[in-house]
């Protein structure tokens, strides 16, 4: 059992996208292996901040301007070595991924507080007393060091809205591919190699309007859905039962040739519909 949960960590060592983040996982990884709970904790929440870091680049070189304002002012807090600025600023990282960026959701942001709070009780002399020691357990740990990786290093900075708009900018060039198979190598590089649940669920149902609500792009768009299907079938199937018919209905009756077009084009998705809204296709279908 023991050899299972080790190898289970060295998988999500590999996940990790920026290279010094990485690095200092992999030596948290270490002092799990050798039973030293709180340098483990402390190196996690040292990758988590790297993390951010990288991921403020990469936001910058996208012309993400606010990103561009907190990377100056990490620049400037390095550069004039100001002890109390680069506290003030890791203290924030969690705030600002939150809020300002949408990088994490609710309850990430509640489990990366924790692990913050822990690295503090890690990293400095205990207030209790002068002889006690804060001994963390392996099983805390262990926790502190997945949450790292699948909250925030395994992902790319994607920030929600921000990222759907330009997702479908993308799915709606001519230049997108229409082939199942190349949307699926095309998306499974970006934003939704591991996407959060709601960005996902959100990108499903901005694909599903525009297929059926606009008129454009349709087989660029039908690739893209069908995709994202293949990539992430369980939720994209969810959101399909869940959103489908309620988009249906949405669709005006001089325009409801378009439900039939969307199930031209991706004929199984019949599967999702209600029964009013199937009974109202097959009506229609009849009258042509």
């Amino acid at each position: 059992m023991q050899q299972e949960r080790l190898a289970d960590l060295d998988e999500l060592v590999l996940r990790c996208r920026d290279n010094v983040a990485r690095a200092h996982i992999e030596e948290a990884l270490a002092s799990y292996r050798v039973g030293a709970y709180r340098s483990c904790i402390v190196s996690t929440w040292i990758a988590v901040v790297y993390d951010y870091i990288h991921k403020l680049r990469d936001l910058d070189l996208s012309g993400d301007k606010l990103a561009k304002q907190k990377l100056e002012e990490f620049e400037d807090i390095c550069k004039k070595h100001d002890v109390s600025g680069s506290l003030l600023f890791e203290k924030n990282v969690i705030l600002q991924q939150h809020e300002d960026f949408e990088l994490i959701t609710p309850l990430e942001k509640v489990d990366l507080e924790r692990l913050f709070e822990d690295r503090n009780r890690c990293a400095h002399p205990s207030m209790n007393s002068p002889e006690e020691t804060y001994k963390p357990t392996a099983e805390l740990a262990r926790l502190h060091l997945r949450n790292a990786v699948t909250h925030v290093l395994q992902r790319r900075p994607t920030q929600g809205k921000a990222v759907i708009d330009r997702l479908i900018s993308e799915v709606r060039s001519p230049y997108f591919p229409t082939s199942s198979n190349e949307a699926k190598e095309y998306l499974k590089q970006g934003a939704l190699a591991r996407p959060r649940e709601a960005l996902l669920r959100n990108w499903i149902i901005v694909i599903l309007k525009a297929m059926l609500l606009d008129k454009g792009f349709q087989l660029q768009l039908s690739a893209a859905l069908d995709a994202s299907r293949v990539l992430h079938r369980e939720l994209v199937e969810s959101t399909l039962r869940e959103q489908l018919s309620k988009i249906y209905r949405q669709i005006p009756d001089k325009t409801l040739y378009r439900g039939l077009r969307f199930q031209a084009l991706l004929s199984d998705v019949w599967q999702y519909l209600e029964d009013d809204v199937a009974m109202l296709l097959k009506n229609m279908h009849k009258t042509k």
